[in-house]
């Protein structure tokens, strides 16, 4: 039956049966060419604001693991409305309501009247000061039986996975799976004796099947380093050992940094020896071993994202996979990885944006800040497949810190960087970054109370936002789209929520 804008239809799309047009909007359009057509006339925003449309859309996200899907008293996605479905895009571009302060009028309305959204542009909201900004949350509380601390092992390392289901949770050098209904549906055994696991990292492949890279150290009298593969069967609470592969052995309470899976490729950051970084295919059970001056690296589809120093400053960069095809060698299991290559010889797609290291002084002076710490985040936007979003984090030796947030653009035509905003701040140890641009960071005092910080050019004390962590260790996961915030206390482990 014909729409009731069928007599808004353009002529040329007399001949084109509303049906069709319908199809291509939900089945081969993402949520920024949706927005464009429908911004093109009436006919087409009508259809393109169409609840089947927008349903399709978000449960499209559901399956890329961006929207969480278990919040406590979420709705299912049918029992939604248009303008809610809409508001779970808005959370995810712009941070949890209670964040940013957003109205419920809608700032993605604005957003699309602009095309800002389609842009995929940075919001910056206005905040109230932080002694009038109310954080509304919703808590899930899991049971785990906490096990005995082991000798040098973080024991309170907590991340909710991609979709909200499930948390891995290092329990005192053991890793455990646990469904947000309060089961443990997994327990990892290391491939050796009195061994435990010191960091990890994990992706999904599939559906219901997740990748995880467990590293590991040994504890009975000689210091022996391995890493392990498992893809872990969400569905069936059923593992497979896919790999066990040596790193250098050396001694050093933290000597995993920032370890990623991507897909087929695992990325093991070391600190310590001349061998920094060990790139594992798990599919082929290959390796490369890289030397880089590299603090971090990062992974997206067919590309490592990484911090890279030229002259005073620090540059991102991207590196193909491809270029280290000739590279790889096989894993042998048994011996510590010898192959090494320098990762500044492969060819390099450097951003045309750049971090100062330095204080006060000209480009040529000699006096530069010790770099103290370098943090990477890197998210797909939600709306345009191949374009990402980039943060990064440094902090210098003078009390301050720069954060800058680039776009970064993978497709066909070609890889080019945007800078969005580079932000002076002041000097915190950064714990999580959202896509959105708000970060979370405790103050680099022990014990000291996470914060909310949000996007902007300017950071500003007033605007700052305590997070009521009860009882949380050392250790908090901040998730880069949903902004949950996951977390163990001497009991339990907390999942926040927030409105």
């Amino acid at each position: 039956m014909p729409s009731q804008a069928t007599a808004n239809r353009p002529g040329l799309l007399d001949r084109v049966v509303e049906d069709v047009i319908l199809l291509i909007l939900t089945e081969y359009c993402d949520i920024k060419s949706v927005v464009r057509l429908g911004r093109t006339c009436k006919y087409l925003c009508h259809l393109a604001f169409l609840y089947d449309v927008w349903l399709s859309l978000v449960a499209k996200l559901v399956e890329r693991k961006i929207i969480d899907v278990r919040q406590p008293g979420n709705e299912s996605l049918e029992n939604l409305s248009t303008n809610q479905l809409i508001d779970e895009v808005k959370r995810i571009m712009h941070g949890p309501k209670t964040w940013s302060h957003h109205n419920s009028s809608s700032v993605l309305d604005k957003d699309l009247n602009h095309n800002r959204l389609a842009r995929g542009e940075l919001v910056r909201p206005a905040f109230p000061p932080a002694s009038t900004f109310p954080l509304e949350s919703r808590r899930t509380v899991l049971h785990p039986i906490l096990r005995e601390v082991a000798p040098g092992v973080w024991d309170d390392m907590t991340t909710l996975l991609p979709g909200g289901e499930y948390v891995l949770y290092l329990n005192s050098g053991r890793l455990e799976c646990w469904s947000i209904s309060d089961k443990c549906i997994w327990m990892h055994t290391c491939a050796m004796d009195d061994a435990s696991v010191m960091d990890f990292a994990a992706d999904f492949v599939e559906k219901d099947q997740v990748v995880i890279l467990t590293c590991q150290s040994t504890w009975n009298g000689s210091r022996d380093n391995f890493v392990e593969i498992t893809i872990l069967d969400l569905k069936n609470a059923k593992s497979k050992l896919v790999l066990v592969n040596r790193v250098p052995d050396f001694d050093h309470a933290g000597m995993y940094t920032s370890c990623a899976v991507g897909g087929k490729i695992a990325v093991v950051n070391m600190h310590g020896p001349a061998l920094t970084t060990l790139l594992i295919n798990w599919s082929t059970l290959t390796y490369v071993g890289l030397r880089t001056s590299s603090p971090r690296i990062a992974l997206i589809p067919g590309y490592l994202v990484f911090t890279l120093d030229r002259d005073v400053d620090l540059v991102l960069a991207v590196c193909p996979l491809t270029s280290f095809d000739k590279y790889w060698v096989p894993i042998d299991g048994i011996n510590e990885p010898s192959n090494c290559i320098l990762l500044e010889d492969l060819p390099i797609i450097c951003a045309g944006v750049h971090l100062e290291q330095r204080t006060g002084h000209s480009r040529t002076g000699h006096f530069m800040a010790r770099r103290r710490k370098v943090d990477l985040w890197v998210c797909e936007s939600p709306i345009e497949p191949g374009v990402f979003r980039v943060w990064v984090y440094l902090s210098t030796g003078d009390s301050r810190a720069q954060l800058g947030g680039y776009q970064l653009t993978v497709q066909d035509s070609g890889i080019s960087w945007e800078s969005m905003v580079v932000q002076h701040v002041v000097a915190g140890f950064p714990v999580g970054m959202l896509y959105s641009g708000h970060r979370v960071v405790n103050a680099g005092r022990i014990k000291s109370i996470p914060q909310i910080v949000p996007p902007g050019p300017e950071y500003d004390t007033t605007r700052v936002t305590p997070l009521n962590l009860p009882g949380c260790r050392d250790f908090i996961h901040v998730s880069p789209y949903s902004g949950a915030i996951t977390y163990s206390t001497d009991e339990h482990i907390v999942i926040v929520h927030y409105d």
